[in-house]
């Protein structure tokens, strides 16, 4: 199983972003471990030390800057192919943004069960929406998701690994020959 179907598993095994919206950013620390003290009383707060721990837990050696990288784009290319996806999107939005220093990542497994609980209870405080400006902000991976549609409508075969569209010799043979008779 690659990443991103690794991923896309452990969020759908949490499922806690659809839940009830929690605006009480006070229940929502406490359901985290966050010690409120008199001069920490905001819901920036709370969400300063959910990008903290959603760091300190994925620090590894075992997912490197690219890979991650990879398993961003595979993520927001499926979204710009279907919509339905965008789930996967908000968690590795937040993720990213959580976590913009680090080179390399602890391998997918039970530590990120944590993280993508803190990534819930960060999306319940609703201090921004990840896919706001998504359309904007991601011209590359929409243009990529819309090639990937013509060319499938078109009867071209192509297929979404790590982030990479393949597409076998025998479809670049036959986009080949189309594009010859075009011109």
């Amino acid at each position: 199983m690659n990443i991103a179907e690794l991923f896309k598993q452990k969020v759908d095994e949490v499922q806690l972003i659809n839940l009830p919206v929690n605006s009480n950013y006070l229940e929502v620390g406490k359901s985290i471990g966050y010690e409120f003290t008199q001069s920490s009383s905001s819901s920036n707060e709370v969400s300063k030390y959910i990008y903290k721990e959603i760091k300190r837990k994925l620090q590894g050696n075992d997912i490197d800057n690219n890979q991650f990288d990879n398993l961003r784009k595979q993520l927001l290319i499926e979204y710009f192919l279907d919509t339905k996806n965008g789930e996967y999107v908000k968690y590795i939005e937040v993720i990213s943004d959580a976590t913009r220093e680090l080179n390399s990542y602890v391998s997918i497994g039970i530590q990120w069960d944590d993280v993508l609980t803190l990534v819930s209870a960060h999306a319940n405080l609703r201090t921004y929406d990840p896919l706001a400006n998504i359309d904007d902000i991601y011209l590359k991976e929409k243009a990529i998701a819309h090639s990937i549609k013509y060319l499938n409508t078109k009867g071209f075969e192509t297929s979404l690994v790590n982030g990479n569209v393949i597409i076998s010799n025998e479809v670049q043979k036959r986009i080949a020959t189309a594009l010859d008779v075009r011109f």
